[in-house]
């Protein structure tokens, strides 16, 4: 089992929208490819002084360094090439020691991982495919793996499974 412990130290790293453990942490970076969502969360959360708001797109641009770095539901929104190249960012730099991965996978036996899409607002459930890093086309390196949580939506009928990767 993978214990995290918090301290007040910890530089965490979300890639997405995400604010659960801003409390436990000095410096919380919240990242979005939306300047839209950027401005409203700057706005609504702007009370949170250890937050700090970034524009950026994960296939592209510089990743911030941290110890924990959330990925929440952002991944099954993308093609495999922007997922390639943030796969092969986190496995040349190893920027974090752990990586939290929440995605939306079909609720069926032995669905297609990886299946390529055009990036968007569909996700790859739609197409009964969902994104496992370490699995081809990704090959993410990774010490351990931990599957944390998995839970069935009754309104897609698909589950939200959350792992935790170990550099």
């Amino acid at each position: 089992m993978i214990r995290l412990s918090f301290n007040p130290s910890l530089l965490l790293c979300k890639l997405g929208w995400y604010l659960k453990f801003v409390s436990l942490t000095d410096l919380y970076i919240a990242c979005d490819v939306s300047n839209v969502i950027l401005r409203r969360n700057k706005d609504k959360f702007s009370s949170l002084k250890n937050v700090e708001f970034k524009f950026l797109d994960l296939s592209k641009d510089y990743l911030p360094k941290g110890e924990v770095c959330f990925v929440r539901q952002v991944l099954q929104h993308l093609s495999n090439d922007a997922i390639d190249a943030f796969v092969k960012n986190l496995n040349s730099n190893r920027l974090y020691k752990y990586v939290t991965l929440t995605e939306e996978l079909p609720n069926i036996d032995n669905f297609k991982v990886n299946l390529d899409k055009f990036s968007g607002k569909a996700s790859r459930a739609s197409i009964d495919s969902g994104v496992v890093l370490h699995k081809a086309a990704f090959d993410l390196g990774f010490l351990n793996i931990t599957d944390l949580l998995e839970v069935y939506q009754d309104e897609y009928e698909n589950i939200i499974k959350k792992t935790i990767y170990e550099f």
